[in-house]
């Protein structure tokens, strides 16, 4: 059965339910030091101070109807077409604005890197 990418086009609660899960169940880890990360590069706009940020993996069935502004690792800045991307989610806090995400490609290596958290992801925007 394919799920749908967004919540907002699941058919029945049943499904919603998996989406959750399905997407509740990704890695999910700390950006230790948010000053890595260029928000204007990732959200096309200036919201001010980043407070922290984590990235979280994307359920690979979901991808094909997602959108990646940018074609690289926001961890490290190099290329991130290779095969060895991972599709996530860039979750950033600003002092303004609780919860903003965007969909990245990041490399397995620079992931793993980062600290594991416990509390699970958010749910994409």
């Amino acid at each position: 059965m394919e799920f749908p990418w967004r919540p907002d086009l699941c058919e029945n609660e049943e499904e919603f339910a998996e989406w959750q899960r399905i997407w509740q169940s990704m890695e999910h880890r700390q950006i230790p030091d948010a000053s890595v990360i260029d928000p204007v590069r990732y959200f096309s706009y200036d919201f001010g101070n980043l407070v922290s940020a984590t990235v979280s993996l994307a359920p690979v069935q979901y991808v094909k109807g997602l959108y990646f502004p940018v074609n690289e690792c926001p961890l490290c800045y190099s290329d991130a077409s290779n095969k060895d991307s991972l599709p996530a989610s860039l979750n950033a806090r600003f002092e303004r604005i609780k919860a903003l995400g965007v969909f990245v490609w990041v490399h397995r290596d620079c992931f793993e890197k980062l600290p594991l958290l416990q509390e699970l992801p958010p749910f994409p925007a």
